[in-house]
């Protein structure tokens, strides 16, 4: 205990304040940091700054780097499936005279399902809907071997008995020697008694 009553005297002698606690504030206030609110902290403005400029730099590269050159179409691009057959006039013709119909064969786009080679002969009238005629499963025995480029083949087909507008069209897909080929024509024939 005598420590104890030593450390007590040698704590009030050293703790005491001659002057007022307003004299001890004046003296101590100036030297802390002032506390304000967290937005006013400079370390905070600093990180938000750089981020900003960090922003700014990107988007200013975004703006001004050149956009790249379009790319250059196909020496030889590919017919696909889906594309549109040129409008011809229709063939005159009477009813059961000999038809030379020419198909389109080229490779199809990688991918591609098969789906069967189809002719489809469909009657148009005036103010009807058009009507089909006809579909033939065509027998690709007459086209032989395909090379693996595109190629057009003629098939000779014979006109309707009845007159009247008639729409010929053939598409679908086959394979040959591990290549799928598309397969494609169209033509209108106007078939009249004589």
């Amino acid at each position: 205990m005598a420590d104890e009553k030593r450390i007590k005297e040698a704590l009030e002698i050293n703790s005491r304040w001659s002057g007022s606690a307003d004299q001890l504030w004046a003296r101590i206030s100036p030297r802390l940091r002032p506390k304000g609110p967290w937005r006013q902290q400079r370390q905070f403005w600093l990180g938000t700054a750089a981020a900003a400029l960090l922003i700014l730099a990107f988007f200013l590269k975004a703006v001004q780097s050149p956009l790249p050159p379009p790319a250059e179409p196909e020496e030889n691009p590919q017919l696909r499936s889906f594309s549109a057959l040129p409008e011809e006039e229709a063939l005159l013709r009477a009813p059961g005279e000999t038809i030379e119909f020419t198909l389109q064969v080229f490779p199809a786009p990688e991918g591609q399902q098969l789906g069967p080679p189809l002719l489809a002969i469909t009657r148009l009238e005036e103010d009807q809907e058009p009507f089909l005629v006809e579909e033939i499963i065509l027998d690709l025995e007459i086209l032989g071997e395909v090379s693996g480029e595109a190629a057009s083949f003629t098939l000779a087909l014979q006109a309707p008995g009845r007159a009247g507008f008639y729409h010929y069209r053939a598409q679908g897909s086959f394979q040959q020697d591990g290549i799928v080929y598309n397969l494609q024509g169209a033509m209108e024939v106007e078939v009249q008694e004589d």
